[in-house]
């Protein structure tokens, strides 16, 4: 009995993002190199995915007769497992020109690299590896805990130390503009108003580490990985959290990773939040009011 059923259509190889409900795109995993014995479990765990979430990022199946016939006619493997059930990993060899020897790592943020932004994509690279995406509390906590780790592990700059549960503790101007603490009276309007009402993106801008992308800029693609993002469900609430009155309709702090299109256009993006809405691609009519700040990194000390 043949181990291999042939799928119609056949998947894209690689594969496309297009094809993923997050819109991941396909970052090669050569096989084997240097020496090591893969496996598709082993792989699947090295980059904290679910053994079934690589066989269909790959293949659009779990079917595994049908991939067995991807693993023997695309991939190159030869050698059966001991079971006879599958093929192995054993022997096989990269080749980029044809894209054998290699599965690919769903993976969220960019395939282009930019060095000024080695904070962000250190914060999505993070994320990409990270095996508690959803570690829930509070989003605009969750955050800073994102950006503080990777602006520390890419000598960038320090942020200030919090404690989030002592409200009297809250008195570092970037941490205020950050969790848009209108609680703390003159302090709120002694800081400039063009920062205020915007969260972490204000906080970032205010003090030089990173530039603003309003709305309009934000949906034309002007955000980087790793981005942080302030939105508020109904745009009347940012004047009215900038000029220190509550939030009617409530706001959400989060890291952007990527955009989601339709051909060149933008219909949405992906997300890195505390659990509350990073299961799916958020579209521009989801808030109100967004504001962004691309985190730019310092340049290198001069020797």
């Amino acid at each position: 009995m043949s181990i291999e059923s042939e799928p119609k259509p056949h998947a894209p190889w690689p594969p496309l993002a297009s094809n993923d409900t997050l819109y991941r795109y396909p970052k090669p995993y050569p096989l084997n190199k240097g020496g090591k014995k893969d496996n598709l479990a082993g792989i699947a765990k090295d980059h904290s995915l679910e053994a079934s979430d690589l066989l269909t990022y790959n293949f659009l199946t779990t079917e595994s007769k049908k991939i067995n016939w991807y693993l023997a006619h695309v991939i190159g493997c030869t050698v059966l497992s001991p079971g006879r059930g599958s093929y192995t990993f054993e022997g096989v060899v990269h080749d980029a020109k044809t894209n054998r020897g290699v599965v690919f790592i769903p993976s969220f943020g960019d395939s282009t690299k930019d060095y000024a932004n080695r904070i962000g994509e250190r914060m999505v690279e993070n994320y990409n590896l990270s095996k508690n995406k959803e570690p829930g509390g509070k989003c605009h906590r969750t955050c800073y805990a994102r950006v503080e780790e990777a602006s520390r592990q890419t000598g960038g700059p320090a942020l200030p130390k919090v404690n989030w549960e002592d409200k009297k503790s809250l008195t570092d101007p970037f941490v205020i503009l950050w969790s848009s603490y209108i609680g703390v009276g003159k302090a709120w309007f002694d800081l400039p108003e063009k920062y205020r009402g915007k969260g972490a993106a204000g906080a970032i801008a205010y003090k030089g580490w990173g530039t603003l992308v309003e709305g309009v800029d934000i949906w034309a693609g002007k955000l980087k990985p790793g981005a942080v993002i302030q939105a508020w469900g109904d745009a009347a609430d940012y004047p009215r959290v900038r000029d220190g009155k509550a939030s009617e309709s409530g706001g959400h702090s989060f890291i952007f990773l990527h955009y989601v299109k339709s051909g060149t256009t933008i219909t949405g993006m992906v997300i890195a939040d505390q659990g509350y809405q990073n299961g799916s691609p958020l579209k521009k009519g989801d808030y109100g009011y967004w504001v962004g700040a691309n985190i730019v990194a310092p340049a290198p000390a001069k020797p």
